[in-house]
This record gives C-alpha cells, structure tokens and sequence, in this order.
C-alpha cells in the first residue's frame, strides 16, 4: 500500500485535454470519482459496483456501463483480481508515501533536512538581486506567454512536462534532455506537450518511450470526420483553424497543430489563416 493522498496538484489544462471532448459528464464524474478513491485509499480500489454506483449515485447497471467504457478506452485498468486503478492516480500515490517517508526520516533527524536551519537563518534577497535562484517556470530569454496570460507551451515543458516523465522513471535531468532532444529533432512545444498529456492520460508506462512513437508516428486521418468531399473537408478545416486561431485548441486526431512542419492543414487554408 502506497501513501495516503491529502493533497494533490492539479493541472486542469491537462485534465480539459485528456477527457475533453472524449467523455460524457457522467464518464468523467466516473472517472474522476475511481482516482480519487485510490488516491485516498492509497492503492488500486476493488471493482465494488454497488459502492460505487451509491457514491455517484447512480444505478448499478448503469455503472458499470460507464466503467466498461472507461475501460475500452484505456482511461482505467482493471486487474485479473478485480481491481480498478489509474496510472497518474497511482503515481499521486507513490508521490504521497515518499513525502511521508521523506518527513519521518528528517523527524528522527531532529525535524528538518540538514542545513535548513542555517538556511533559515540567512537573510532573505531583495527581488532580482544576483543571488535569485530561477526556478522551472521562468525562462528568461525565450519564454513567450501566450496570448490570454496562461504559462506557454513551452513554461508548461519545464514544469508540468518534467514531472510526467520524472514520474515515469526518468531522473529530472534526462527529461530536460529529452525535451531538448524533441525540440532539436525539429517538434514544437505544442505538440510535445500534447503528446506529453496524451502520454499521462492514457497511463503510459514510460512516458518517454510513448512521446517518442506519438510524434513521431503519422497522423491518423478519419474518413468520418473528414469527409468525402472537397467542399466539406475544406469546411472542417476552416472550422479547426478558427478554434487554432481563437485559443490555441488543437486535437491530436487532426495531425500535428498548424504550427509544425508535418501539420496535414491544407496550404490554402493555412494561407487563408495567415
């Protein structure tokens, strides 16, 4: 059994993205109800469909509908012995039993890391002195926020990115070194950190691995949704490059984002953009 999970650090663009527009209100109220059951029991939760379908409040039958689409989906796991889990709600739970092991290790220590206390004692640095330590989310020289004030893709890299491949087994500074990698191989930061959040969402077991086939794998193209005319593909194109164009949305089913190289946009309707 991992640690109890009292807090959790929530990114809600990586949530929107993740079951936006793939799951129904009441899938994701399923959804989001199993991971926090096994972060607050600090482990994968037994497939109860009774308990379950009374803490949502719903029929049992009707539950367990949901769950097998959940299911079908890779949005949750279900073990041979009957247990639903969740790969970033189990990684919450490791997180949260090294924190424990963390503070009962500086508790017999005396209560702190050592050299905190002298650390405390120093005085505290006037903002912008020499002394300031940068941390991820600042990157001076080439950061660009975006236009509605939120972090950019590539502020996101540096901070929610570093923390989905640490959690998969990559120390801090071989994720930075794959990113750097991506970025040299010619991926924008949108579509590294689209594939990064697709990677968290679907519990990919080593992230890096998983972003690596995503980018480079060839965009998948729905005959469905696109259409078997002219006329109306060109209209869903411009339909997509409106939402691009008004908040950056973007979905990975359409290819790579407008602003990579490999995008499948046609060049006219990129003209028409532009």
């Amino acid at each position: 059994m991992g640690g109890k999970v009292r807090r959790l650090d929530f990114y809600p663009d990586e949530y929107v993205s993740g079951v936006g527009g793939v799951l129904t209100a009441v899938e994701q109220g399923v959804f989001w109800m199993v991971c926090t059951l096994i972060m607050s029991e600090g482990q994968a939760i037994k497939y109860d469909d009774r308990r379950l379908a009374g803490l949502l409040r719903m029929r049992p039958a009707d539950l367990r509908k949901v769950v097998g689409t959940l299911l079908d989906v890779g949005k949750l796991t279900l073990s041979d012995d009957g247990k639903l889990s969740q790969k970033r709600a189990q990684n919450e739970v490791k997180r949260a039993a090294n924190r424990i092991q963390s503070a009962q290790e500086n508790g017999s220590k005396g209560g702190r890391p050592a050299g905190k206390g002298e650390q405390n004692q120093q005085p505290d640095k006037p903002p912008g002195s020499s002394g300031e330590k940068l941390t991820n989310n600042y990157q001076p020289a080439t950061s660009i926020p975006s236009k509605d004030g939120t972090p950019s893709d590539q502020d996101w890299l540096f901070d929610g990115g570093l923390e989905i491949l640490t959690a998969g087994g990559s120390t801090e500074k071989q994720a930075r070194g794959l990113i750097g990698k991506w970025r040299k191989d010619g991926f924008t930061d949108r579509a590294i950190r689209a594939a990064l959040v697709e990677a968290q969402t679907n519990g990919a077991a080593e992230p890096n691995a998983y972003v690596t086939r995503i980018l480079r794998r060839p965009p998948k193209r729905d005959p469905t949704e696109l259409g078997t005319h002219a006329d109306s593909d060109t209209t869903r194109w411009r339909a997509r490059m409106r939402g691009w164009n008004e908040d950056g949305s973007w979905s990975t089913q359409f290819g790579p984002p407008p602003d990579d190289p490999r995008t499948q946009v046609p060049k006219h309707i990129l003209e028409e953009a532009r």
